[in-house]
């Protein structure tokens, strides 16, 4: 089955759900990168830390969708 589960980045106490698929190791900066710019950030999904959403298929979806990433 196809985890749900997504990896965030954080602003403050904000979190960003981003597609596992949209990550990218980069060696020399010992870390994972994404192609996104900040206002597309900005714009994104997100939740608060007190306010963890369901992460089902639904949400999965909508956080897909909002990069233009396949489900």
């Amino acid at each position: 089955p196809r985890s749900t589960l997504f990896p965030y980045t954080t602003l403050f106490r904000s979190r960003y759900p981003i597609p596992w698929n949209m990550l990218k190791y980069d060696t020399s900066k010992e870390g994972y990168v994404v192609p996104l710019d900040k206002a597309r950030l900005e714009k994104a999904p997100r939740y608060q830390y007190e306010d963890v959403p369901v992460y089902d298929t639904t949400y999965g979806k909508r956080v897909n969708s909002y990069y233009g990433v396949d489900w």
